[in-house]
């Protein structure tokens, strides 16, 4: 691997069981379009169960063993940490990026200096879209219920829109972002720490985009489910962070 190539983007993503669609996405990645100059980061969480070959089929890849399983964003800060490219895509292996994904929402943001996170907009196999951004949730009716509110596609019309908050499945994240937010934070288990982010960004003076020129799909729509159970820790963590704890501690 060449240590002297400068990179516009590091993909970091987490693999927790090695299985086709794992192979799928990297080959759908390195089918990226462009001149993008790019690396994919795997932080592995399930070394054992990885093929042999993968290696050898995909040599640019950056393999970190986890040495068994961690919360996401302890996982994807191992990833973070030899990241040094100019952006850093925060990134699920159910979300396969269009070929020109990547190109489009990094040209976006060289054009746009203020514009601190990004995300795509995300497609079901029927075509409809499925929100991945939107506006700040309430807190409380999350802490009581545990559940995301019912969020709407914002991007019926196209138009790219700013927003408070993205998914991690599918956001790249300026370098000077995680300069002055710091990583994610590993006190959360396996949501809401992209709220976080997005939260501590925007304190920064950073500002967030949902960009719909760039697309990616995904098979299983009911897995980016606002609806879903939350973790009850995470989104008093959340609630706490807001509200109550110190700024320099936010």
């Amino acid at each position: 691997m060449a240590f002297d190539i400068e990179y516009d983007l590091n993909i970091c993503l987490t693999v927790r069981k090695w299985d086709a669609s794992c192979v799928d996405f990297l080959k759908c990645v390195y089918q990226t379009e462009g001149s993008l100059a790019f690396q994919v980061i795997v932080v592995d969480q399930a070394a054992p169960t990885r093929p042999a070959e993968i290696p050898a089929r995909f040599p640019e890849l950056v393999l970190f063993d986890n040495n068994g399983a961690a919360a996401t964003p302890t996982a994807l800060n191992n990833g973070l940490r030899l990241a040094h490219g100019r952006y850093a895509a925060l990134w699920d292996t159910e979300i396969r990026p269009d070929p020109a994904c990547f190109e489009k929402l990094i040209r976006f943001m060289d054009m746009n200096p203020d514009a601190g996170i990004c995300g795509p907009k995300i497609i079901a196999e029927n075509r409809s879209a499925i929100p991945s951004s939107g506006q700040f949730p309430p807190l409380l009716p999350m802490l009581l219920n545990c559940r995301m509110p019912s969020q709407q596609p914002i991007n019926l019309d196209n138009i790219p829109r700013e927003v408070d908050w993205l998914n991690a499945k599918a956001m790249i994240v300026r370098r000077e972002v995680f300069t002055d937010t710091g990583l994610l934070d590993e006190g959360f288990t396996c949501a809401m720490f992209d709220l976080d982010l997005c939260r501590r960004a925007k304190k920064h003076g950073w500002h967030l985009w949902h960009f719909p020129d760039a697309t990616a799909s995904i098979g299983c729509p009911q897995n980016m489910d606002s609806g879903n159970k939350l973790h009850g820790g995470d989104v008093l963590r959340l609630f706490l962070k807001k509200y109550f704890l110190p700024a320099e501690t936010n």
